[in-house]
């Protein structure tokens, strides 16, 4: 019997999490001060 060890995806490092969440809720931002002007 071989045991097949299988890999995970990669995750994002938390670093790159913060900055993509940053990215979107900065867009969400400015879309939002664009609507009000």
């Amino acid at each position: 019997m071989t045991e097949i060890d299988v890999e995970p995806p990669p995750l994002p490092s938390p670093e790159d999490a913060a900055a993509e969440l940053a990215r979107r809720t900065g867009a969400l931002t400015h879309d939002v001060a664009v609507v009000l002007g």
